[in-house]
């Protein structure tokens, strides 16, 4: 038998690891922000320090590319953290059922994401239990045309405000230098089906609220939410068909 036929019989019978096949014709390439395996690209969160909670799968003992690797071939995976500690390394994948905890004591862990999750034309913003994404699309539109604005990509909805004060504090620090002579900017959320039960667009219920003294106060003619400049970024109930600056979010789990 030739050499050239060892060779390709030999990398038949490595098909069936991915990770080892890459490698060595180099379609796997791992830098600080991404990792390509077979044409599935992972993107690390730069700037942060979180780990996975309750994940589809834990190992330890292993470097970025099996991880991701592990997680390509599960089809339920969508991100993994590489946990770094003194004496090893432990991956979680994570899936729908999963959560994020942002800066766990005594270790460092990246989180890295299919980069086809969400549309290339949104930005991380931050993590609270869940990643959030961004796109501010620069327009001024009422609340109905708003929710489309934000649908048309098939992921987004109206953002919404509903993780606690660090998300809140980091809303209103990104919008307000955007706002110009406009006021407020909606927030996905209404109270359209019974007057004080508000709903976010996903439908679950308003607990955290950061209204401003004396609101809601607009009873059914203000049926929707602005975050409002004049107020430092509290909300009030605001009438729907009114023009506000409009921001999408997609988070996931």
């Amino acid at each position: 038998m030739g050499l050239w036929h060892k060779f390709i019989m030999t990398l038949e019978r490595m098909k069936q690891d991915t990770r080892f096949l890459c490698l060595l014709l180099m379609c796997s390439r791992g830098t600080a922000l991404d990792v390509d395996i077979t044409g599935k690209m992972f993107t690390q969160l730069v700037d942060t320090n979180a780990t996975i909670q309750n994940p589809l799968l834990t190992s330890t003992g292993v470097d970025v590319f099996t991880c991701a690797d592990s997680c390509t071939r599960n089809p339920q995976c969508k991100l993994f953290s590489l946990e770094t500690r003194p004496t090893t390394t432990t991956c979680q994948l994570g899936g729908n059922a999963s959560i994020l905890q942002a800066n766990p004591a005594g270790m460092s862990s990246t989180i890295y994401y299919d980069d086809a999750l969400f549309p290339k034309d949104y930005t991380f913003a931050m993590i609270t239990d869940q990643i959030h994404f961004i796109k501010f699309p620069n327009v001024i539109q009422n609340y109905t045309t708003a929710r489309t604005t934000c649908k048309a990509d098939g992921m987004g909805r109206l953002i919404m405000d509903d993780k606690g004060q660090a998300w809140h504090n980091w809303i209103w620090q990104y919008v307000y230098p955007k706002m110009g002579g406009t006021n407020g900017m909606w927030l996905g959320i209404d109270d359209s089906q019974q007057e004080g039960a508000w709903k976010w667009n996903d439908g679950t219920t308003l607990s955290t609220s950061f209204w401003n003294s004396g609101e809601p106060n607009g009873g059914t003619v203000e049926n929707c939410i602005s975050i409002w400049r004049p107020f430092s970024g509290k909300w009030i109930d605001y009438s729907c068909p009114q023009q506000e600056w409009v921001l999408c979010e997609v988070r996931w789990p």
